[in-house]
């Protein structure tokens, strides 16, 4: 008795071009969402710590002047065309206490004060300019700090 043999299809084992097409399809959109998600949460992060640095900033100086450091007011420089440091200052006699780094990628806005200086009195903590100070990124992203008159920053 002959023994029989199993036929194999000629069908071959594996993904045909169409399937292929669909997974690639399916990858490249998933890639080109999430680029699109990771670049706008990039902006808005440098955005937010941006901000959060320059009240820091301003709290310190407002503390130090409130504290009398030194005998003498205290205040923050942004200078418009410098615009990779805020300055902490001692205002009498002028001294340059502490240069703290900032994005130059963020543009900061401070028309509505009309100063590059915000100087706080000692003791009392009140401003010499009250106004917004606009932070906005390169996608017209914006944040908005406010310094009252009685000292305080809101943000």
């Amino acid at each position: 008795m002959k023994s029989q043999t199993a036929y194999k299809d000629n069908k071959s084992s594996g993904f045909t071009l169409i399937e292929i097409l669909v997974v690639m399809g399916i990858v490249i959109a998933l890639f080109a969402i999430g680029n699109f998600v990771d670049f706008s949460n990039i902006g808005r992060a440098s955005l937010n710590k941006e901000e959060e640095k320059l009240v820091s900033v301003l709290q310190k100086a407002r503390n130090r002047s409130m504290n009398n450091i030194g005998q003498s007011r205290h205040g923050v420089r942004i200078d418009p065309v410098d615009k990779t440091n805020f300055i902490i200052f001692q205002e009498t006699p002028y001294l340059e206490n502490e240069k703290i780094p900032r994005s130059e990628n963020i543009e900061i806005d401070t028309s509505s004060i009309n100063t590059t200086d915000i100087i706080f009195d000692q003791l009392s903590g009140q401003p010499n300019k009250t106004g917004n100070i606009i932070l906005s990124d390169n996608n017209n992203t914006t944040r908005n700090i406010t310094i009252l008159t009685s000292g305080l920053i809101d943000w």
